[in-house]
């Protein structure tokens, strides 16, 4: 009996540590542990491959059904309908925010792999299984924009250089077609392309250059905020908004940014740069019945002045570590690949995994080597890095 409950409990171990995309797959045959790397670090052909593959998401319609319709939609449509729907939005003032775009971008991420193993070989020119393991997210490391005078003082005037708007550019430069806002140049281009023929939201930008702050001391935050409360606000706001507006175009709301593929590069470099202030603290292998207050406050807005309120209770949405983080595609409906009985809890996604278990829904990933950790200017309690600076 007791051998027949331990071979229960491994199998339902698995289950929890089963990615819905890795499962239609026997066996599956890429790498379980992902480095996600700076766009900048990437070849011109990994560049050219990513962009590609992200494309294919918004062909791909085969059975991306959405319960209880008879509607089918790409599965990039999908998951940019996920991040755009309604309580998905509201989360984004509640200290749910960094946790909630985790397992969004872990969703996502598989979702390129998974295509890109399925469709790759029947792309013109051909997806190789060795080529769409390779694949993983890139960040966009908009931080190394950021300069500083002679005098001390910072500012992003060098943000339009930044190495995702350099050549190939494929996603666009900083230059958009000024009455319609469709980005004119680059892969996903609908005035250079066949991309506005293929899909229902041709990209836009705008860029409203005064949004971005004149200054931000990147290394200063990390060294200072020591607590989930003290840190939070500013990669929500200054690390995180202000990006948003920056780019503008669908990237100015919640519920449009996700059919920009550089929306998916922006909130990989605040994840990023999230897993650097936890591993610099030393939190990064913490046990998820281990937090405290200083890993996690429950706090609604995280910035600004307005709380969101719950559609449920009427009052601020305060969201503990044991609940519940919804995917809805639209309110009260569910993807099928993630049911409600799938949905994480804040706890569930406090690891990246280990190389002894991994996390929820597979999640299992480190970023680097990274430029920020490498250059000298952290002051961190802990040294050894684990969730970034892996060498490839």
């Amino acid at each position: 009996m007791k051998i027949l409950f331990c071979l229960i409990l491994s199998f339902l171990i698995y289950l929890a540590q089963a990615d819905w995309f890795e499962d239609q797959f026997d066996p599956y045959p890429c790498p379980l542990r992902r480095v996600r790397r700076a766009w900048g670090d990437l070849t011109d052909d990994q560049k050219t491959l990513y962009a590609r593959v992200v494309f294919q998401l918004w062909l791909h319609k085969d059975y991306w059904l959405i319960q209880d319709t008879s509607k089918t939609y790409s599965l990039y449509y999908t998951i940019a309908a996920m991040h755009g729907e309604l309580r998905n939005g509201m989360l984004h003032k509640t200290s749910a925010f960094p946790k909630q775009h985790k397992a969004f971008l872990w969703i996502y991420e598989s979702a390129v792999i998974y295509t890109a193993l399925v469709e790759g070989p029947y792309m013109d020119p051909p997806v190789t299984e060795e080529e769409a393991c390779s694949i993983t997210l890139p960040y966009w490391e908009w931080d190394l924009a950021y300069t500083k005078n002679e005098n001390g003082t910072g500012n992003w005037n060098k943000i339009t250089e930044s190495d995702v708007f350099r050549e190939p550019a494929v996603f666009g430069d900083c230059t958009p077609e000024l009455t319609s806002g469709f980005v004119d140049s680059g892969y996903f281009s609908p005035l250079t392309t066949d991309y506005g023929k293929d899909v229902s939201k041709p990209l836009k930008r705008s860029y409203i250059f005064k949004n971005l702050p004149l200054k931000f001391d990147l290394a200063g935050n990390f060294n200072n905020k020591t607590t989930f409360a003290q840190f939070i606000p500013k990669i929500h706001l200054e690390l995180h908004s202000l990006i948003h507006t920056w780019v503008s175009g669908w990237m100015s709301s919640t519920g449009s940014a996700g059919y920009d593929p550089l929306f998916y590069l922006h909130h990989c470099n605040n994840d990023r740069l999230w897993n650097i202030w936890v591993d610099c603290r030393g939190w990064e292998f913490l046990g998820m019945y281990d937090l405290t207050e200083t890993q996690y406050k429950a706090m609604n807005p995280i910035s600004g002045s307005y709380p969101e309120y719950s559609p449920d209770t009427k009052i601020p949405w305060l969201v503990g570590l044991d609940d519940k983080l919804n995917f809805y595609v639209t309110a009260g409906v569910t993807a099928i690949f993630l049911p409600e009985s799938d949905w994480p809890t804040l706890r569930e996604l406090w690891s990246t995994g280990t190389d002894a278990k991994r996390g929820w829904n597979g999640l299992y990933y480190r970023y680097g080597p990274d430029k920020l950790v490498r250059s000298n200017t952290l002051i961190c309690p802990d040294n050894v890095w684990s969730l970034v600076n892996q060498e490839y």
